[in-house]
């Protein structure tokens, strides 16, 4: 079989891939660029959602993962969270709430938790309703649906305005998903009261 020779032209250069538009001219995570302001040194923020380090309990996650890392078994392909779900169920039949393991959702945090549930309800380009102050993160997570998001007014004292909702609603807007605040609202900290919290539902 007679040998060829290598190719020695040039490859042809490629341009740079094309992105989804909702990624072009996307600025970079604001959650990400507080995280970076508040790792200064010398910098106390209140603001960042980061605990102090000291309250961590590290003694007591290093004794876990050691153990787990003890049985072998551990870094084997297993049925994710199993154990986890089991606990999950008993802590919710403790609150009144029936469910089973194969209804548990386990997630990284709130943030994914955010994400999921977005993709469950929300197709691109559909309407999202937000109170005038809301959790930043939230924000960041519709941005690749390219939701139309409608703002509803909200205080500092009481947070989320629930005539302005009925209002908006009664008026015939339907939008995918309602995102509300009800505790420890984020920014403002406040909670909504148990009226308000009753006529949403």
């Amino acid at each position: 079989m007679p040998m060829l020779a290598p190719r020695t032209e040039e490859p042809q250069r490629l341009g740079p891939p094309r992105v989804a538009s909702w990624l072009r001219g996307r600025q970079r995570s604001l959650l990400r660029r507080l995280v970076n302001q508040v790792a200064r040194p010398g910098v106390v923020s209140l603001a960042g959602g980061l605990p102090a380090v000291e309250l961590f309990p590290s003694q007591a996650y290093g004794d876990v993962v050691r153990r787990l890392l003890a049985d072998p078994q551990s870094m084997q392909y297993v049925p994710p969270f199993g154990e986890l779900k089991e606990r999950v169920v008993e802590v919710m039949r403790r609150r009144g709430v029936d469910c089973g393991p194969g209804e548990i959702l386990i997630t990284t945090g709130a943030q994914q938790a955010l994400d999921v549930a977005v993709r469950a309800f929300v197709g691109a380009g559909e309407s999202v309703a937000v109170e005038r102050f809301t959790y930043t993160g939230f924000r960041e997570v519709l941005a690749p649906l390219q939701a139309r998001l409608v703002t509803l007014p909200s205080s500092l004292d009481d947070g989320l305005d629930i005539e302005a909702l009925e209002r908006f609603l009664l008026a015939g807007a339907r939008p995918r998903l309602v995102y509300v605040i009800p505790d420890a609202h984020n920014p403002l900290g406040v909670s909504l009261a148990r009226e308000t919290r009753e006529r949403l539902v």
